[in-house]
């Protein structure tokens, strides 16, 4: 297989301009993409049946095999990426995932002007209520990796971390607790090198002892049965960590995003509603957007005695949320430059890089002043999707 080359074969590099919230999917093939500075690659995880980020903007992006459907490019701008439960309400009749299931149903207020409203399903119960070290096994050198069951289909599947000490697990944190549970899961213990194996004779080095939960699915290998049959390190373990139990009945423990929507601005992120099922008790959530600037407000005050060219910056508007499947991709900072020597409001700005990925609206400042101005000037950003340009360039077969 070959990228491209010093001649043309007929396999064309193809520019993909998307509208802020447009989505386009793979066509049948090998692809190496370069993302623009508003678009992410996902892939669709059959598994959990949910669309995973692969890469954040501006990255560069291998595809392999896309099918037409298990591959797509998003401009995640001017849309809804994720919710976060500010109250997980009560009296929901049905546990599960899914409206269907559950009886309940997400509402996003109505459509933006010519955009498209979002839409998520909601999990009802299933969450972990904590994780006990039952022993804290021995001679770790590193701290192990912890995987964790998954739950039913649609589900979000809960993680969790230790630290050792004297080589024993002494501590473990529930990271994300997980939804849609039905029963209690295992808990895998994954011991890792502490160094490079290929530098001497490895770390943890000798006869597996016992890892608990069992997932043997070789001689010598201990790991959950539904990962790769491959060859983890082995240790002297003997430690066993369990969960405390499912917790969460009849209220929202979690949102799975399953369209971002399209078209929504800094003054028109939705409102987020709940019905049916019997939720009641408060239940709220608020909409974490993926906002970019598409240019600085002509409000605010007008300065004196600025430079031109003076370079202006956004703040990161609000680092918050998860969605459940992705966690949530840093924002990038806009930046621009001063058109003139009246601050940086309107026109008198320059956009040089939009950012990406903000919750709220950000705050707009400049970095320095060659002269001070006499009058600081102050502005609004105006915020929502924008146009993007990613390549994609096929793969020739050899």
């Amino acid at each position: 297989m070959r990228i491209g080359g010093a001649f043309t074969f007929g396999q064309n590099s193809v520019p993909v301009p998307l509208a802020g919230g447009e989505v386009f999917y793979m066509p049948p093939g090998n692809y190496l993409t370069l993302l623009g500075t508003q678009t992410i690659a996902q892939y669709f995880d059959n598994v959990d049946l949910c669309w995973r980020n692969l890469g954040p903007p501006g990255g560069l992006v291998s595809v392999i095999s896309s099918d037409g459907f298990n591959y797509r490019l998003v401009n995640m701008s001017g849309v809804v990426q994720g919710l976060q439960i500010t109250n997980a309400g009560s009296g929901a009749t049905v546990n599960g995932i899914g409206a269907a299931v559950t009886g309940v149903t997400i509402g996003f207020g109505a459509a933006p002007t010519n955009g498209i409203v979002a839409a998520a399903y909601p999990i009802i119960g299933g969450k972990l209520s904590g994780l006990t070290i039952v022993s804290g096994g021995s001679a770790f050198a590193f701290p192990p990796m912890l995987f964790i069951d998954p739950p039913p289909l649609g589900g979000i599947q809960a993680t969790a971390t230790c630290t050792i000490s004297g080589g024993a697990i002494n501590a473990v944190t529930l990271q994300n607790p997980g939804a849609g549970y039905v029963a209690n899961p295992n808990v895998y213990i994954v011991p890792q090198w502490a160094t490079y194996q290929g530098i001497g004779a490895p770390v943890n080095a000798g006869p597996p002892s016992t890892v608990i939960p069992p997932g043997t699915l070789a001689s010598g290998t201990f790991q959950p049965p539904w990962l790769p049959g491959v060859q983890w390190p082995t240790t002297v373990g003997g430690a066993q960590i369990t969960s405390n139990g499912i917790i969460g009945s009849g209220t929202l423990t979690g949102a799975v995003m399953t369209c971002y929507g399209l078209g929504y601005t800094g003054t028109t992120i939705p409102t987020v509603s709940f019905a049916g099922g019997g939720l009641a008790g408060g239940v709220a959530a608020t909409a974490l957007m993926a906002l970019s600037i598409q240019s600085l407000g002509t409000g605010g005050t007008v300065g004196v005695g600025y430079t031109i060219g003076t370079p202006w910056i956004s703040d990161f508007g609000q680092l918050v949320g998860n969605d459940g499947c992705n966690g949530i991709m840093a924002a990038r900072v806009a930046r621009g430059r001063i058109a003139a020597t009246t601050g940086f409001t309107g026109t008198a700005a320059v956009v040089e890089d939009p950012g990406w990925g903000f919750q709220t609206v950000p705050n707009i400042g400049t970095l320095l002043f060659t002269t001070q101005p006499s009058t600081v000037s102050t502005t609004t950003a105006v915020c929502g999707g924008v146009a993007d340009v990613s390549i994609i360039n096929p793969a020739v077969e050899e």
